[in-house]
């Protein structure tokens, strides 16, 4: 048997290798005064003491560590201990890459399923599909295993190989085919840019869904793809080839044949160069100023690195701007940030920047140097409130303790942290206690301190009706989509949702019977009221003589069940419901056909703050009238 040590001794024991803690005034104040050695030297013979006594065989190392974690407990809970699964998803964050196939999954109607294969990875380059059910890695059958367990198996040493058997959807005579794929697991890069693109009116949009080793790069490449001019890109080579230079002898201003030229691409004639579509006619590429707007989106991204979301705002911002400081023990300031380059947007391009509650840490940094330095719009709702920042120290290869070691303070001078924890003040420099208001750099706005970063214009997601979550909870709209592609023969040059799309869809439903199941506002009440009534225990004898006070109780109950049941039945032909069902088969289909990426842009057209920030960005009376001008 393996000791839970879960007594408060050891941890008082080792909380006094650093501080010892006692109470003035309903305060907490941290103090050195004790004697540390004689608790050093109590905690020694605390360990010697359980380890040859206690009654069971004891894990020593698995004592040591709930140790440093009862220590780490009266801390704030960014400050911990790191191992097991956590520590590899701290390595994913700081160097960018993890191993393994390339896969991300997910369990639909208690079934491994693949909701996207990674672009380049091995599981796609070998042909794995959205989809596709697993059924066995390598000789485990996958019957009740869980998500993480497959991820346990799937990741592994880098060159070594894994075997993926799938269930595909197919054609008749034989609609599911096994398909076995042996996959060599590779570092596989975390792409926290999903998406990113340009509409009809060239506002721009990048998604960040995390800041790790790569974002900064990701994000730049984001950046310059869609604010260049357009060009016919002939050879595949994402960028623009310009005309390759000749020898004008005839001063005509074009390439005769016989005029020398440099042949760059070593074919044996000139070419005139890539077609481009000249937005300033100006008559040469542009590698920037094509967008008119940009749209950030960080909403749901919980943080990472620091230094990835100050690199991201040397983008953003004017040269020399103060963007952050850290301040650590004792006020002191451990760093000033500032930003290093010229901007590679326009200082002149409008952006917007999307947050909500999930938004933390790296992101409000970016969206709070945005609003302070009052070079942008911060819109949604209120975000998380993280001022706290961490250093990692690593223990030895499997174990890291993570330290909040410093605040930062954007450039107005404000702390944002919301929470309290040593409950003395201290971590939110009280600001949890009282309204504190800062003003923004140029224009002199009111912003608030503490609780996060608070946007300047509100917004609200659109709520997804009960019944569209509960088809997306199911994974409704991808099972079906898998075995409908290529039952119907689509393709990705002809996704299209039809009416003859949607009636099969809803015949789908219907097929599924119990395994699709949702409950209506105010049908889990009545289904509790429901059981009471039919229970008849003494202890509902109040309630039911409540209820026949009303004469013919169950009468209502058949009516109030063909009540829900009619609604149910109607969910499908809603109209408000329409517009998801379309969208939500788009995705799938566009997820299964072509990637992620595409799946994301099609999400888009019913996100109702995105749209909402591509029309301000079109109105820029309005947009810079939030700002104060």
């Amino acid at each position: 048997m393996i000791l839970k040590y879960k007594t408060t001794t050891i941890f008082v024991f080792l909380m006094s290798l650093f501080l010892a803690q006692k109470k003035a005034n309903n305060k907490v104040i941290f103090s050195n005064e004790q004697n540390i050695e004689e608790y050093k030297d109590m905690f020694d013979k605390s360990f010697e003491y359980i380890n040859k006594m206690y009654v069971d065989s004891i894990n020593q190392s698995e004592l040591m560590k709930s140790a440093i974690k009862g220590m780490l407990k009266p801390l704030d809970p960014y400050t911990k201990l790191v191992v097991g699964g956590s520590k590899e998803r701290l390595d994913m964050l700081t160097k960018g890459k993890y191993g393994g196939v390339g896969i991300r999954i997910g369990l639909l109607r208690d079934t491994l399923t693949v909701l996207s294969p990674m672009e380049d990875s091995p599981a796609y380059t070998e042909g794995i599909k959205a989809g596709d059910q697993i059924v066995k890695i390598d000789s485990i059958k996958c019957i009740g295993m869980t998500t993480r367990d497959a991820a346990k198996i799937i990741k592994g040493e880098l060159g070594t190989k894994v075997v993926l058997e799938v269930l595909r959807h197919g054609k008749k005579p034989n609609p599911k085919k096994k398909i076995s794929f042996e996959l060599t697991r590779s570092n596989i890069s975390v792409n926290d840019v999903p998406y990113y693109g340009i509409d009809e009116n060239s506002i721009g949009y990048i998604r960040i869904t995390r800041f790790s080793r790569n974002t900064y790069e990701d994000f730049l490449k984001a950046l310059n793809y869609i604010d260049r001019e357009t060009f016919s890109d002939l050879n595949n080579n994402d960028k623009w080839d310009s005309p390759e230079r000749y020898r004008d002898q005839n001063k005509n201003g074009v390439w005769d044949a016989g005029e020398r030229y440099s042949d760059k691409n070593k074919n044996k004639e000139w070419d005139s160069g890539e077609f481009f579509d000249d937005l300033n006619n100006n008559n040469k590429y542009d590698y920037n100023g094509r967008l008119k707007g940009l749209i950030i989106d960080l909403r749901g991204n919980s943080g990472g690195l620091l230094g990835e979301s100050i690199s991201i705002l040397n983008l953003l911002i004017d040269k020399g701007q103060t963007l952050l400081y850290t301040k650590g023990k004792n006020g002191k300031i451990l760093r000033h940030y500032k930003s290093t380059r010229a901007p590679v947007l326009s200082i002149n391009t409008p952006i917007i920047v999307l947050v909500n509650k999930g938004s933390a840490s790296a992101s409000e940094i970016v969206s709070g140097v945005i609003q302070d330095l009052d070079r942008g719009v911060v819109m949604g709702r209120r975000t998380f409130g993280k001022g706290l920042v961490q250093k990692i120290k690593n223990l030895n290869d499997t174990i890291s303790l993570k330290i909040t070691n410093a605040k930062y303070y954007t450039p107005s001078g404000r702390l944002i942290q919301k929470q309290d924890w040593l409950d003395n003040g201290y971590l939110t420099d009280g600001l949890d206690k009282k309204d504190s208001v800062f003003y923004t750099i140029n224009m002199n706005r009111e912003v608030l301190g503490g609780g996060g970063i608070s946007p300047d214009l509100e917004s609200s997601k659109e709520q997804i009706p009960i019944f569209i979550k509960a088809l997306w909870d199911k994974g409704v709209f991808l099972s079906f989509s898998a075995q409908y592609i290529p039952k119907k023969n689509i393709t990705k040059d002809n996704i299209l949702i039809t009416d003859q799309t949607l009636n099969d869809f809803e015949e789908f439903i219907k097929e599924l019977g119990d395994d699709f199941s949702y409950q209506l506002p105010g049908e889990r009440e009545f289904i509790s009221m429901k059981k009471k009534i039919e229970g008849n225990s003494a202890k509902q004898e109040k309630f039911l003589k409540f209820i026949s006070e009303l004469r013919h109780e169950h009468r209502v109950i058949n009516k109030t069940e063909q009540y829900f049941k009619k609604r149910k039945a109607a969910q499908f032909k809603d109209p408000e419901n329409r517009k998801w069902i379309i969208n939500g088969l788009k995705r799938e289909f566009h997820r299964i056909l072509l990637d992620e990426k595409s799946r994301i842009g099609v999400s888009l057209e019913v996100d109702s703050e995105y749209n909402e920030a591509a029309k301000l960005l079109l109105d820029l009376d309005k947009y810079y009238s939030i700002l104060g001008y």
